[in-house]
């Protein structure tokens, strides 16, 4: 794998990374709270580990892309996280 596909697929790792520990948080925050708020904190865990996952699957095809590919998966990936921070 080219040294810019690596590093790439390690930037999204490490978001993923971060994904993972806001979940653990919305998680830690579920069971103190109230009814309503225990919807709306599981329906956040759900719609990140959702997103999460598709970026999981878009680094397997990235992993495994020749170049063109590459640039349409992180085009892809791009959106994705650019969807995430909004």
């Amino acid at each position: 794998m080219g040294e810019k596909r690596q590093a790439f697929v390690e930037k999204i790792k490490g978001n993923i990374d971060d994904w993972n520990v806001e979940i653990g948080k919305f998680r830690n925050k579920v069971y103190p709270s109230r009814l309503m708020a225990q919807i709306q904190y599981r329906k956040q865990i759900n719609l990140l580990g959702a997103k999460r996952r598709l970026i999981e699957v878009e680094i397997t095809e990235l992993q495994a892309s020749d170049e063109k590919v590459l640039r349409e998966v992180k085009a892809g990936v791009d959106m994705a996280l650019k969807a995430l921070a909004g």
